[in-house]
Formats: C-alpha cells, sequence, structure tokens
C-alpha cells in the first residue's frame, strides 16, 4: 500500500474517468479504504450533479440582447478621437509635401550617434507601451474568465 494517500484532484479524476486514469491510481484506490470513502463522496456528488434539471431562463434572453447588440451606438468620443486623428495625420502629409525640399537635408548637421540615440529612445517607447497595453489586455481578459 502507498502511504501517501491520492489528492483530492485524482481522486476527483478517477470518479469522473476510471478507465482513464494511470495505472498506480487505480492500485491505490482497490487497497486504501481512506480514498474509497472519498471517492464514493464524490461519486455520490457527481450523480446528484449529473441529474439535477439544468437551469433554464423564464425569458427569451437572445431576444432581448440581439437588438441591442444588432444597432450600433453613435458616440461623440469615438468620433472625437477619429476626427483627430485624421486632422492630425492629413497635416502631417500636407506639412511633408510642402516642405520636401527641406526633408532630405534635415539631418545632415546631426551627429550620427544623437541620431540612433533619437532611434532607439523612440524604440524603447514603443515597446513599453506595447508591454502596458498587453499586459491591460490580459488583465481584462483574466477579470472576464
Amino acid at each position: 500500500m502507498i502511504a501517501a494517500h491520492l489528492s483530492e484532484e485524482e481522486i476527483q479524476q478517477y470518479a469522473l474517468d476510471k478507465k482513464g486514469s494511470a495505472p498506480h491510481l487505480i492500485a491505490h484506490m482497490e487497497t486504501c479504504v481512506d480514498c474509497q470513502a472519498k471517492l464514493q463522496t464524490y461519486t455520490q456528488l457527481f450523480e446528484a450533479i449529473r441529474v439535477q434539471e439544468k437551469p433554464t431562463f423564464d425569458f427569451d434572453l437572445s431576444g432581448l440582447l440581439m437588438p441591442q447588440l444588432a444597432k450600433p451606438k453613435f458616440a461623440f468620443n469615438d468620433f472625437l478621437v477619429y476626427f483627430t486623428v485624421f486632422l492630425m495625420g492629413s497635416s502631417t502629409i500636407v506639412a511633408a509635401f510642402a516642405f520636401r525640399k527641406y526633408l532630405a537635408n534635415i539631418f545632415t548637421g546631426v551627429m550620427p550617434m544623437f541620431i540612433y540615440l533619437i532611434l532607439l529612445t523612440g524604440l524603447a517607447v514603443i515597446v513599453f507601451q506595447a508591454a502596458e497595453l498587453f499586459r491591460k489586455y490580459q488583465k481584462q481578459i483574466s477579470a472576464l474568465n
């Protein structure tokens, strides 16, 4: 007989799927009285859960939710954000077109090490922002689960 008893998870797995259990778990369950008592309790519990009536709503849930999901609502904040992004992008393109003669010579007097420092700083900011966005996404997903 094994000195250590099976864990609760192993007993539950055995109760749900005896054939799929490891051979050493089956051997222990056949010889250990304490684990057999726990197994009987879990078996009764799982059987009681299985025979319970499935809960149902007394109203049409899809009928209540679908109209709300189907019609998009106008959000002024979203419009304001999109308009601002469009305005900034358009301004950048117009400025780049207007000063295209000078853009080629803008970095000729700057030391290369300074340019690399600017690029590295920008890349670091982007990486940290992406990491923060991913962390926020993971937190929201874990809150939903």
